[in-house]
C-alpha cells in the first residue's frame, strides 16, 4: 500500500470514527493531487478496503485531454471503508 492510499485511509477512518458517519467525502484539493488521488481510491477499491466509491471515479472524461485544474475544484470523491479496513484499524 503507497503511502497516499494509507493516509487516505488514515483520514477516512478518523472521520467517521469521529463523526459516526459511514461514508467519508473529500475534495481533491489541487490539480497536482488529481491523478494520484484517483489512482489511490481506485487501489483501494480494488484491494477491498472501501466500497460504494462515487460514480465519477471511474468516468474517463478527465482522460480525454482536460485540464485537471479547470475541474479539481468541484471533483468530490465519496466512499465507505469495509470491514476489511475497520478490523486492521482496531
Amino acid at each position: 500500500m503507497s503511502e497516499l492510499e494509507q493516509q487516505l485511509l488514515n483520514r477516512a477512518y478518523e472521520h467517521c470514527k469521529n463523526t459516526g458517519e459511514e461514508y467519508f467525502s473529500f475534495v481533491i484539493p489541487n490539480g497536482d493531487m488529481f491523478i494520484p488521488l484517483i489512482n489511490a481510491t481506485i487501489s483501494l477499491h480494488e484491494s477491498g478496503y472501501i466500497e460504494n466509491v462515487s460514480d465519477n471515479v471511474y468516468s474517463d472524461t478527465f482522460y480525454t485531454g482536460t485540464d485537471l485544474n479547470d475541474i479539481y475544484e468541484d471533483f468530490r470523491i465519496t466512499f465507505k471503508l469495509t470491514e476489511k479496513r475497520v478490523m486492521e484499524s482496531t
